[in-house]
């Protein structure tokens, strides 16, 4: 199951700036993988480990 329908991901690549995306997960391998697609569709992804890391970040 996805976890961005390719319409809401075509609807967010249409603004002119890049949008930010938040990636709040303890699990590595998902965040990197989230990133890696994210990023390859021009988000700017910040990332955190942890909920409070993430409060930080944001």
């Amino acid at each position: 199951m996805p976890l961005f329908t390719d319409q809401f991901l075509k609807r967010m690549s249409t603004t002119t700036m890049n949008p930010k995306v938040l990636i709040i997960d303890d699990d590595d391998d998902l965040r990197y993988s989230l990133k890696r697609v994210l990023s390859g569709r021009q988000y700017e992804v910040i990332e955190a480990g942890s909920g409070e890391d993430g409060l930080v970040q944001g």
